[in-house]
């Protein structure tokens, strides 16, 4: 009973707060609603790892040799992994310049891949893109 009593307090109190802030046409712009989830100006956090990936990726876009070679060296655990599961050798092996392909080389500072495009952003994304497709199938 007690409960029920509570309950219908309740809701006959959120009425009232309600008809007040209607019948009030300025309320609404001083105070934020009620069961409104409240906004943050703030743009949702991205993680750390992620910010340095994309500005490694922007660098190497941008860039020369160098910045590729930076690339390679934080693509090289994943590398090193794959190449090791599926030939059981490393990335330095002549097994392995088959499976890891023009892009690997490109990537580590040599020449752009046959049939890469001309915008150096788009060449690294697409060598990239490439050797990730390579290391992943099966």
């Amino acid at each position: 009973m007690t409960l029920a009593v509570v309950a219908v307090g309740s809701v006959l109190v959120l009425c009232i707060v309600s008809v007040l802030a209607s019948g009030n046409p300025g309320a609404g712009e001083r105070a934020p609603a009620l069961f409104e989830r409240r906004r943050s100006d703030a743009p949702p956090r991205r993680p750390a790892g992620l910010v340095e990936w994309e500005a490694v990726l922007l660098e190497a876009g941008m860039g020369g040799q160098r910045p590729r070679a930076r690339l390679a060296r934080r693509l090289e655990p994943l590398v090193e992994a794959r190449v090791a599961n599926r030939l059981g050798v490393s990335p330095d092996d002549p097994r392995a310049a088959d499976l890891l392909g023009p892009e690997w080389t490109f990537l580590l500072g040599g020449p752009a891949p046959p049939g890469s495009p001309t915008d150096p952003s788009a060449a690294v994304i697409g060598a990239v893109d490439h050797l990730l497709d390579r290391l992943e199938a099966p």
